[in-house]
């Protein structure tokens, strides 16, 4: 993962503020905690953004032309994860 890989260099100044960082990070893995605790505390708008580099993870920044979603497993996982979203009647904001 590019992210996290940039994160264990060093370029997320909050990454070492807690003891297990990538404990944190399991919006992709198990959504539903995160989804839950939201929806719990009266969030109605959940904002998520799309790692591109999972869609299209042999898409170079130099290319000519589009790439396209070369991973339709994790298309798909999207589509699993804005559906939990909804089953808690919030609102998706996507970036």
């Amino acid at each position: 993962d590019s992210w996290l890989d940039f994160a264990h260099k060093g370029g997320v100044a909050a990454w070492k503020n807690v003891g297990l960082p990538e404990e944190r990070l399991r919006a992709w893995t198990d959504p539903e905690v995160d989804i839950r605790l939201a929806a719990e505390a009266g969030i109605q708008v959940y904002r998520m953004g799309v790692d591109w580099g999972r869609l299209s993870p042999r898409c170079q920044l130099e290319a000519e032309e589009p790439c396209g979603v070369q991973d339709a497993a994790a298309l798909a996982r999207y589509a699993e994860i804005l559906r939990l979203v909804r089953s808690y009647n919030m609102s998706v904001m996507l970036s």
